[in-house]
């Protein structure tokens, strides 16, 4: 009898400590969007970012070519300083104060669950969610692979894990097609800055 006891107690602890409630899914994935940015460079290309400090997005390294102007939701933005990590992914330390930023959390692993808010196309501050697919080899190293829909502008987007934390920042699409299907994903590289740099960002 004991035994039974001390089973069910393990069986309700865990699923206690595991189960997720809608509201509080929706409140981490309110949370995360408030930190996620549209950029519009030089007047007419569109890109995405995260604020990840008081004056400090990320995105894309690619998205950038100096010299750049840059506005975040339309909003004129001053560059103070740009800081890359040479993985395709660039901090921007701006002349703007953002109210909420994100943490960064570890790189995601496969069948993990992530979301994203992006700018597709035309389009503005859209949600998708999907899983982890996995690594798949690039001509840049090792890139994880998303099963989200994406269109070019979502570059830059942060990835989100289940606890809202900023995982890993979109860089390319993949896509495959023949007659017989298509397949389509997105990927990213991991972040590779160094303590110093991110302690910048925190500024």
């Amino acid at each position: 009898m004991k035994l039974v006891q001390f089973a069910l107690a393990i069986l309700l602890g865990v699923s206690g400590c595991a189960f997720v409630t809608d509201s509080e899914r929706r409140e981490t994935i309110e949370r995360a969007h408030e930190t996620t940015l549209h950029l519009v460079i030089n007047g007419d290309e569109s890109c995405s970012g995260t604020a990840i400090g008081p004056h400090a997005l990320m995105s894309a390294t690619h998205c950038f070519d100096w010299p750049f102007t840059l506005k975040v939701y339309g909003q004129p933005v001053r560059v103070i300083q740009a800081i890359s990590d040479g993985n395709d992914h660039t901090i921007l330390i701006v002349g703007l104060t953002f109210k909420r930023w994100s943490t960064l959390g570890g790189w995601p692993r496969q069948a993990d669950r992530v979301f994203i808010f992006g700018n597709p196309g035309h389009e503005t501050d859209l949600y998708r969610d999907g899983v982890v697919y996995g690594l798949s080899p690039t001509s840049k190293g090792l890139a994880m692979l998303y099963g989200i829909n994406g269109f070019y502008g979502d570059s830059g987007s942060g990835v989100f894990n289940r606890d809202g934390q900023l995982v890993a920042v979109i860089s390319y699409l993949r896509f495959m097609g023949t007659g017989d299907g298509t397949w389509q994903a997105m990927g990213s590289f991991p972040l590779a800055f160094t303590a110093k740099q991110l302690a910048e960002a925190a500024k």
